[in-house]
């Protein structure tokens, strides 16, 4: 039975990878879910409208942008997808009472979230991290209500 947060070596290996290259001096990892869009749902012609004038240089109507993302984003929050990810942050922006050090990791979370991934492992296969425990594989945060 596993009893405590555990980082298998692929993912282990990854996120020394990540913050290696972080480019920070005292790297810390924080866990965080990323929403990854569908290909099409930026295919409102107001939106593509109002990107193409903000990539042209021209300032466009902001009041008419932003509810053109409001909508987008009422729309389309239902359809994605989120996937964890492990970040980089400098140790020097970090809260020094969230750092917990996991298998010479040092990560950036609450004590609600290390208490939460109790029982789990961090695994890093075909370029996605998920947890596992002996139930169940989770692909997000917001699986284990965080």
């Amino acid at each position: 039975m596993i009893s405590d947060f555990f980082i298998n070596q692929h993912a282990l290996e990854r996120v020394q990878q990540i913050l290696n290259r972080s480019g920070y001096d005292d790297p810390v990892a924080a866990l965080a879910d990323i929403a990854i869009p569908e290909a099409n749902m930026y295919s409102d012609k107001k939106f593509q409208d109002i990107q193409k004038s903000i990539f042209e240089g021209k300032k466009p109507d902001y009041d008419n942008f932003i509810k053109t993302i409001q909508m987008q984003f009422e729309d389309i929050k239902s359809k994605l997808t989120y996937n964890l990810e492990v970040l980089p942050y400098s140790k020097s922006e970090s809260n020094l009472e969230q750092l917990f050090v996991i298998q010479g990791i040092t990560f950036d979370m609450s004590i609600g979230l290390r208490q939460a991934l109790d029982s789990y492992i961090l695994e890093y296969e075909k370029g996605k991290f998920f947890f596992k425990n002996e139930h169940k594989v989770i692909r997000n945060l917001q699986s284990i209500g965080w």
